[in-house]
Formats: C-alpha cells, structure tokens, sequence
C-alpha cells in the first residue's frame, strides 16, 4: 500500500513542480548588434503558460521599424512549425506593436523606437494551446530568433528546446 500512496504523492508534487531549460545558444549572424547572453525557459509544456526569461545586450539604438522572427522546426523529421497563437515560426513588430504579444515584447522599451542601447533583462508568457500537438511532433524543437532592422538581420541565434507533450 505504501508504494501505491508514494506513488501517487509523488505525482501529484511533481505535476505542481515547474521545470526549467537552459538551452546552449548558438549563434548564427556575422554581426552582433544583439548579444543574447542567457536565455530560461520554464513550463514548456502543452496546456500550461511557458516563461521565456533573457538576459542580453543591444549595442546600437535599433530604429529601422525592427522586428524579431521566430523560426521553429521539428528536429526529428524536419518541418517548419506554423505560427499559431504566437507560438512558433512567427514574426512580432519591436515598435509600434499592436498585438498582446508584441506589447509584451517591447515593454522594455515601451513599444517605441528607437530601442536604446543597453541591458536587458526581461521575461515573455506565451501559453501553450492544445493544438500544438498537432504542429511540434514530439516536442524536440530547433529555434532560430532573428533580430531584423530595416529588413536586415542584425543579429541570429539558434538553441534546442524541449516542450513535452
């Protein structure tokens, strides 16, 4: 019986635990306007609100209607991830921004240009709908973030990350 009862304790605490990633980043770009220094991300999973927290440095004002594209592919088997309910290969205004998510993004700058040169240290919810079981596979994710201004990649990062299903 006690087995049994650990058991199912265990899996009720556990299900409450939040889990953390800490995906090695990659960079992909020639130039460094952007140095993206950590990034954390937490409740990756379908059906719960994931944080992606980060920690970077902009090294030029950014003022040439700036923007930051997401790439998203399944690792195994390929295939691009379709942007659905600003989760994955999606693209989001740095100003000016009129979506819930694009505001989000720019409140460290208040949504407007030019972005100051600086620190930033800021984190982004985004939930995880249902649905995406039917775009991510098994949820091993490559991402590709782009930082584009005047339509110019100024900066390319990639990473792994892991969203269970």
């Amino acid at each position: 019986m006690f087995p049994f009862t650990a058991a199912i304790l265990f899996s009720i605490v556990s299900t409450g635990i939040a889990s953390t990633q800490t995906p090695n980043i990659t960079s992909c770009s020639a130039t460094h306007v952007v140095v993206i220094d950590d990034v954390t991300i937490t409740d990756a999973a379908v059906g719960k609100t994931m944080i992606i927290s980060y920690v970077g440095q902009l090294t030029q004002a950014l003022n040439d209607s700036p923007s930051l594209r997401f790439t998203m592919t399944r690792n195994a088997g390929g295939g691009q991830v379709p942007c659905i309910n600003d989760l994955g290969s999606c693209q989001f205004d740095l100003c000016g921004g009129t979506s819930d998510r694009e505001r989000e993004i720019g409140a460290p700058w208040n949504n407007t240009c030019p972005i100051p040169a600086g620190s930033y240290d800021t984190s982004v919810s985004l939930k995880i709908p249902y649905l995406a079981v039917f775009f991510i596979g098994n949820g091993d994710l490559h991402v590709k973030m782009e930082i584009i201004n005047g339509g110019t990649p100024v900066e390319c990062v990639e990473m792994n990350v892991q969203v269970k299903i």
